[in-house]
């Protein structure tokens, strides 16, 4: 059977959590070039590139976007790295996925809450004292 998030889900939209689902880092890092996707929960383990690599690689496409880390075989090393780079939680499988998708939601409000204020950073020139 389908699981409910593969190796890597893309989110975009808040309104019934619209998200994009990937099965490989390569094809999750495309579709991250293509469009902006706010939020990324993605595995650890993954075929080809391993969890760990593709957090460095979102950030460096998308330097605000909001990451979470999934696995099924945690270690503290693995968990300092993803939290070094920047991912907002860490979930062991299995897990709730409801917790998961309320978190996301919650996600995506603050995403859309920071993209607010750099528009209006980029839109107010500085002051001048």
């Amino acid at each position: 059977g389908r699981t409910l998030f593969p190796y890597t889900t893309l989110f975009r939209s808040l309104e019934g959590v619209e998200c994009v689902t990937a099965t490989s880092a390569r094809e999750a890092l495309l579709l991250h070039q293509e469009q902006v996707f706010p939020v990324v929960l993605t595995d650890i383990c993954m075929p080809n590139m391993n969890g760990v690599e593709f957090i460095r690689s979102v950030k460096k496409i998308h330097p605000i976007c909001i990451l979470f880390a999934m696995t099924g075989y945690s270690s503290f090393s693995t968990l300092i790295q993803c939290l070094e780079m920047g991912v907002s939680d860490y979930f062991t499988k299995p897990f709730d996925p409801a917790h998961v998708v309320q978190t996301v939601k919650e996600a995506l409000c603050r995403h859309a809450r920071w993209k607010e204020v750099l528009q209006g950073c980029l839109t107010t020139p500085p002051r001048v004292s």
